[in-house]
């Protein structure tokens, strides 16, 4: 487990930045975190909420994209990428 000094230090990424990196589209990338395939960290500014993606997030959306472009259903990509 990440002592909180390695959780402040580790690098994330807002959600406009992680659709840009990853090729996923905003919409896309919404519906992912609602069906769990990533659960980024909700960081609080002011009376505001953001997700912040690590770059374990940003290597698992880049999986599973992968696979759904070569034609898996996004339940299958899911399965494949849990197995190993």
């Amino acid at each position: 487990m990440k002592t909180y000094l390695e959780d402040y230090l580790t690098k994330k990424y807002g959600a406009h930045e992680t659709s840009r990196i990853t090729g996923i589209s905003m919409r896309q990338l919404n519906y992912w975190v609602l069906i769990g395939v990533v659960s980024p960290k909700t960081e609080r500014h002011g009376i505001k909420y953001f997700r912040r993606y690590t770059e374990e997030d940003l290597d698992t959306l880049k999986k599973i994209k992968m696979l759904t472009d070569d034609g898996y259903p996004i339940s299958r990509a899911i399965e494949k990428l849990k197995k190993g």
